[in-house]
């Protein structure tokens, strides 16, 4: 890998940033850039961190700042802006990776490539560093998965690239922190030199089939530093970035390097996942006479595709209910998880997942009934070409929010006029960025303690939290002291995503103790 790559800017004399940010300027003009030289300017200056822009002049919300064609995009593949990465769908840096490799190299590429700033991914720390930080915490087996498939990517590179193992997970970790959708998978000037707020002044889009464009979102004030969101959930940025945001929203630097003591805050996208296999073991706990019932059900049996070929069972009515999901990480997907979100977000399904596993027997082959003959009409609605679904009083209700309705209407043994209340509320609860879950969870306990109600389930489900809150802990009595990391800052953002974990967890646990199944 080339030397100059690794150098960092705060090693650099101010003679070099100068003659370093007038090479980039030439670069950007001769590859087509436009952008208002009056109204910012690349520096290191009062930034976060390494190259940023900061703005000259007042700048007008709406107006358009940077105009980028593909021909500055590197690794851009496809001949349109709005084609989006195909990469997207796994988590694999490997061709933007050997891009970055070559453009290090090249004259034409290296005056933009000297501007990315390299992040300090997790997993490009050393393995044993990682594991024992992350132990208990989301990204815990994420790493170990993304170490792995690194190293076997690594092993089927081509004979001719001569990267060593260490040098092609430096080059994923850059691509990881720099790649966006545009062109096909591309690295664009100016959104790689924008730093991290989770209240950002800039937005960058397609226009047309040709450009992307930075875009003020708001007005802004000579002197401020231009930002960008990166990401909507602490995981992602930790993961691909390196860092964390603290409680004000403009100060994102990396966990470490800023004040002692300072609380990140928490984001849109922040959760903690609790598999099913977990909940099922817990139903076990809670209600010995269904061993039967849940006797196949190990690790590899929960998975989706087996959850699938299991018809009409509890799980797959689950699944279809949207009360479990596979877990969003490559590599991870075969397991089913149930999420919790900040302010107790997602307890409602944790709960109602455990009230469908928990049901006696009798109840839920009644409700599996009603699930066949629910999934016989949309079937027979779908086939039949004069049949109107606009017609049908459940038109209004997505899929999965109509099973929910069902499901917890014939395991709570409601009435007819019920059932049909619980349906308009699924339909206006639901939908695409609804949740029903809190509501038909509330409407079935008709103003009864949940755990006078569904007592195991109940029970479950607070045992399902709290066993989440033991991983948790257990790594944290591994993770040593601040001292023993090799990595700058590394155990201060491990104990934040800890922390940020524990009050989910806590926020859950309340919403069942108290009832608000928000």
């Amino acid at each position: 890998m080339p030397r100059e790559r690794k150098r960092r800017v705060d090693s650099l004399e101010p003679e070099e940033l100068a003659e370093e940010a007038d090479e980039y300027s030439r670069w950007l003009r001769a590859h087509g850039v436009v952008w208002s030289g009056r109204r910012l300017r690349t520096t290191t200056d009062g930034v976060v961190a390494g190259w940023g822009c900061v703005a000259t002049a007042q700048i007008k919300r709406g107006e358009e700042l940077v105009r980028i064609p593909r021909a500055a995009c590197l690794g851009a593949e496809a001949a349109e802006a709005d084609a989006d990465v195909q990469d997207n769908e796994k988590d694999s840096q490997r061709r933007m990776a050997l891009v970055l490799g070559r453009a290090s190299a090249s004259d034409e590429w290296a005056p933009f490539v000297r501007k990315l700033t390299r992040a300090s991914c997790p997993w490009l720390w050393p393995e044993a560093e990682q594991q024992r930080l992350f132990k208990g915490t989301e990204l815990g087996p994420v790493l170990a998965m993304k170490r792995k498939a690194l190293a076997e990517e690594h092993a089927a590179l081509p004979p001719d690239t001569a990267y060593s193992l260490e040098e092609y997970v430096e080059l994923c970790g850059l691509a990881a922190s720099h790649l966006n959708p545009w062109f096909g998978g591309c690295i664009a000037p100016f959104n790689t030199t924008l730093n991290y707020s989770s209240e950002p002044n800039v937005g960058f889009e397609p226009k047309g089939a040709d450009f992307v464009v930075g875009v003020a979102l708001r007005k802004i004030s000579a002197g401020e530093e231009l930002t960008q969101e990166y990401a909507d959930a602490t995981t992602d940025l930790i993961y691909k970035y390196g860092f964390a945001p603290r409680l004000a929203p403009t100060d994102c630097s990396p966990i470490g390097r800023g004040e002692d003591g300072a609380q990140p805050e928490t984001l849109e996208d922040d959760v903690v996942s609790i598999s099913l296999e977990e909940l099922v073991r817990c139903v076990h706990a809670a209600c010995p006479s269904l061993a039967d019932s849940y006797a196949g059900m190990t690790s590899s049996s929960s998975s989706v595709g087996h959850s699938l070929a299991l018809g009409a069972d509890r799980v797959t009515a689950l699944v279809r209910a949207g009360a479990v999901e596979p877990c969003p990480w490559d590599g991870l997907g075969n397991q089913l998880t149930l999420e919790l979100s900040p302010d107790g977000g997602g307890t409602a399904r944790l709960v109602g997942a455990a009230i469908v596993l928990c049901a006696p027997e009798d109840k839920w082959r009644a409700a599996a009934a009603e699930l066949e003959t629910l999934t016989a009409a949309a079937t027979q609605v779908g086939s039949d070409a004069q049949s109107k679904r606009s017609t049908s009083e459940d038109a209004r209700v997505g899929d999965d929010d109509l099973v929910a309705a069902t499901l917890l209407g014939s395991l709570a043994g409601v009435s007819p006029e019920e059932r049909k209340a619980l349906t308009e509320l699924a339909a206006s609860e639901g939908g695409e960025d609804g949740d029903p879950w809190p509501s038909l969870v509330t409407a079935i306990l008709a103003g009864e303690k949940g755990e006078k109600r569904f007592p195991a389930a109940w029970v479950a489900a607070k045992e399902a939290i709290g066993r989440r809150r033991a991983q948790l802990e257990e790594g944290a009595r591994g993770a040593g002291e601040p001292n023993d990391c090799k990595i700058e800052g590394a155990w201060k953002l491990a104990s934040h995503l800890r922390q940020l974990e524990r009050s989910i967890l806590t926020s859950a646990d309340e919403a069942i103790v108290d009832g608000l199944l928000g």
